[in-house]
């Protein structure tokens, strides 16, 4: 998001605090926006990203989970609304809670495979 896009997106007052670097919403330690409406948005090289929460928190509580620009959320639902409703989304493509929990199976079930296999000792075989 470039810094013109936010200034006619949200208003930006002289209280509202926004970090901008090379144009765009940037900031590495915490939120790029805190805008006077309450919304929070945390921003990398003009995307919204945040690893460990929610890259969005609007003033009603509801909450987004973005990496990189797309929807994404491994541990959970990527959208809660302040209402309790929820959606989950994989690389910005979205799952019903059925397929979300097939999708997390498989990653998990991958990640102890992997695991299974780098700890398998190395066996020397003997000739007979």
């Amino acid at each position: 998001m470039s810094h013109q896009e936010l200034q006619e997106g949200l208003n930006i007052r002289p209280d509202d605090l926004v970090w901008i670097k090379n144009g765009k919403a940037h900031r590495e330690n915490g939120p790029a926006i805190q805008h006077h409406s309450g919304y929070t948005a945390w921003y990398f090289e003009g995307e919204k990203h945040r690893l460990n929460g929610p890259a969005i928190i609007w003033p009603d509580g509801s909450q987004e989970w973005f990496v990189h620009g797309l929807r994404h959320r491994e541990d959970g639902p990527a959208c809660i609304e302040s209402d309790g409703s929820k959606e989950w989304w994989i690389d910005d493509v979205q799952l019903t809670e059925e397929e979300f929990n097939q999708w997390l199976e498989k990653k998990n079930l991958c990640n102890k495979l992997q695991t299974s296999l780098e700890e398998k000792p190395e066996q020397k075989k003997n000739k007979i």
